[in-house]
C-alpha cells in the first residue's frame, strides 16, 4: 500500500471496526484458520479487510515498540512472519544496495 488517501469505503469499514473494537483488528483475527497466502483469505472479506487494515496501518504513526505491542494483542503462529513484516515494514527493493553485485 501506498500509504495515500484511502477509499469512501474503505474509510467506511475502518470507522465500522473501529466501533466496534479499541483498534482495528489484524486481517489474522477474522482469518485465523486461514493461511497469510490462501485464496480464500487474499478474496472477498479476507481481501477487503486486508486492504482496509493496509490503509489503517499506513496512516499511524507507530514504532516499531508500538507496532510489536500492537501484534501481541492477537499472537498467532501462523501469521507471525506476515505481521513481523507489517512490523519492520520490509521493503527491501528500496535499499541502496538491494541490486548490488558486490560481495561483503
Amino acid at each position: 500500500m501506498n500509504g495515500g488517501e484511502s477509499p469512501r469505503w474503505c474509510d467506511a469499514y475502518l470507522a465500522k471496526m473501529l466501533r466496534k473494537h479499541d483498534d482495528f483488528p489484524s486481517p489474522r483475527v477474522w482469518f485465523d484458520n486461514a493461511h497469510p497466502l490462501s485464496i480464500g483469505f487474499g478474496m472477498c472479506v479476507g481481501e477487503t479487510h486486508t486492504m482496509a487494515f493496509h490503509h489503517y496501518w499506513d496512516s499511524t504513526d507507530r514504532t516499531v515498540d508500538r507496532r510489536v505491542e500492537y501484534v501481541r494483542q492477537w499472537p498467532s503462529p501462523r501469521w507471525m512472519g506476515w505481521m513481523a513484516k507489517a512490523i519492520v515494514d520490509l521493503k527491501l527493493w528500496e535499499a541502496d544496495d538491494f541490486d548490488s553485485d558486490q560481495d561483503d
